[in-house]
């Protein structure tokens, strides 16, 4: 006990560089006034994530689909019954474009899913992952997500939607590759953006990319889906089970793993559009060029949970 406090002090007063010559951020110890989770996830932080997840889906579809709505309806009425039925026209914009953010919101998790091609699995099949959740969520607070898994050697995880949409996927990969404290570490940085609420917003951020709000666009997924979003998982996760030593080996097995195969999903479109999903979102991208002043990089969240 008295060595990981000395670790998390550390981490406290550490102003070191991070790999590739990149200051790494400062992470605080957890104090002793927080939630079970030590870095605290409050109502306002998850009302904040739901809240940007619905922007998002509003530029994408709501916006759109409201304002064609609204000229078309307007043009009708204009022709039919003079302007002064064009009030009735916006209307039926707002309302069109409400009903078309909801929609994008409540199928985002869906659509994700099939992007990424993961198959679901019941808990006989991966044990040692279900067991492992359940006690987890049990602890944070959470219902049991759904389980699914990406046939793939890549040790690499996300974690998707909110309430009874959750869902947590792993990779083939990490499942064979890790043991239990590395293991425990990864689902712990899941089960945070779950709890967060930035699992869903996540999920809208892609879905929202593939009807057409940034297509193809690495930087404005992440954007949406929100920078420094695996570093802030990191701190909550590794707090949750206070002891970030098991995150950290499981993050540099991350960066030490060979190269994707030319038919493995993360040298995929696919990939490509959720990479800032994914718990090792720099597979492919290991320079220190990709890492600079980017948090959530692979390279610079190890460097703070290894100085925690």
């Amino acid at each position: 006990m008295a060595q990981r406090k000395g670790q998390r002090n550390r981490g406290r007063r550490s102003n070191d560089r991070g790999r590739g010559g990149v200051e790494a951020p400062v992470v605080l110890p957890p104090s002793a006034e927080t939630s079970l989770f030590g870095f605290e996830v409050g109502t306002d932080e998850v009302a904040t994530n739901l809240s940007a997840a619905r922007k998002v889906a509003a530029l994408a579809v709501g916006v759109p689909v409201g304002l064609v709505v609204a000229l078309v309806t307007g043009v009708a009425l204009a022709l039919l019954a003079g302007y002064v039925f064009v009030i009735v026209a916006i209307i039926c914009g707002v309302g069109a474009g409400a009903f078309a953010t909801r929609q994008l919101e409540t199928s985002a998790t869906e659509t994700t899913l099939a992007i990424i091609s993961a198959r679901t699995v019941d808990a006989a099949e991966v044990p040692r992952l279900a067991n492992l959740v359940d006690a987890m969520v049990a602890t944070v607070g959470l219902a049991t997500p759904a389980l699914c898994v990406v046939d793939d050697d890549v040790i690499n995880a996300c974690a998707v939607g909110h309430g009874a949409s959750a869902t947590l996927i792993v990779t083939s990969g990490l499942l064979e590759k890790l043991d239990l404290i590395s293991l425990e570490g990864v689902v712990a940085h899941e089960l945070a953006h779950l709890r967060s609420g930035d699992g869903h917003r996540g999920a809208v951020a892609v879905a929202a990319a593939k009807r057409g709000l940034g297509a193809g666009s690495s930087e404005k997924l992440h954007r949406s889906a929100g920078r420094g979003r695996e570093l802030r998982a990191d701190q909550v996760g590794a707090a949750s089970v206070r002891y970030p030593r098991g995150m950290a080996a499981a993050l540099s097995l991350c960066e030490q793993g060979t190269e994707p195969a030319r038919t493995s999903f993360f040298r995929s479109p696919a990939f490509a559009a959720t990479r800032w999903l994914w718990f090792d979102p720099m597979v492919t991208e290991r320079s220190p060029e990709a890492a600079m002043d980017n948090h959530d990089a692979t390279s610079l969240r190890l460097a703070v949970l290894e100085e925690w």
